[in-house]
């Protein structure tokens, strides 16, 4: 049961990274919108914009799944959850954004206030994951994935010239789907499944 889970964690861990890179890969190269948002490509811009939306939401059913993995530790749980509520609030913002980019040709910028505070939530939950996870799975280095998400995050906000946005981000995408291979390639070890939150 537990294996079961676990690979079906890593599935949608990793299509949440495939997609979420997908969707703002092909923004950044076919260029759908004008340097005011103003969507030039309806099409294009809307097959962007919901591509990396729904990779935004696996992430966050990711997250949930995770909170529920192995002898969770509280750090793990709560960890987990709040940076499902930031993987939640990026959902928004990507739909929001999608909405309003294609019925009024520009998206509405208050949008990005909800994925700017869904990325403040991601990196304090993925830290406090990452130290959860440490705890949880003493064995496994799968703890340091989220945290490097953390940095990936910080560093594409965090450094506001380029490329360091674009590598920050696609950095994020990209841990969360090696985190969706380590799981699919059972490569954690194996502990006895407890449901009981130390």
């Amino acid at each position: 049961m537990q294996n079961t889970q676990e690979k079906l964690v890593g599935r949608e861990s990793l299509l949440a990274g495939v997609l979420m890179t997908v969707g703002v890969a092909g923004e950044l190269v076919l260029n759908p919108q004008q340097r005011d948002g103003q969507v030039v490509d309806t099409v294009t811009f809307a097959l962007c914009v919901l591509t990396g939306t729904v990779g935004f939401g696996l992430l966050a059913t990711t997250l949930f799944g995770v909170a529920q993995l192995w002898s969770r530790t509280r750090l793990q749980v709560r960890g987990a959850r709040v940076a499902m509520v930031g993987a939640a609030l990026l959902f928004v913002s990507g739909s929001w954004v999608l909405i309003t980019g294609v019925v009024s040709g520009q998206p509405d910028e208050f949008a990005f206030v909800f994925f700017g505070l869904g990325m403040l939530l991601l990196v304090v939950g993925q830290v406090m994951l990452g130290l959860g996870l440490r705890r949880a799975k003493p064995n496994s280095r799968l703890w340091m994935i989220p945290n490097g998400a953390a940095v990936a995050i910080f560093l594409a906000f965090g450094v506001p010239l380029d490329p360091w946005h674009d590598l920050g981000m696609f950095a994020f995408f990209g841990l969360w789907a090696l985190f969706g291979v380590v799981l699919l390639a059972d490569r954690v070890p194996e502990q006895a499944a407890s449901l009981e939150i130390k």
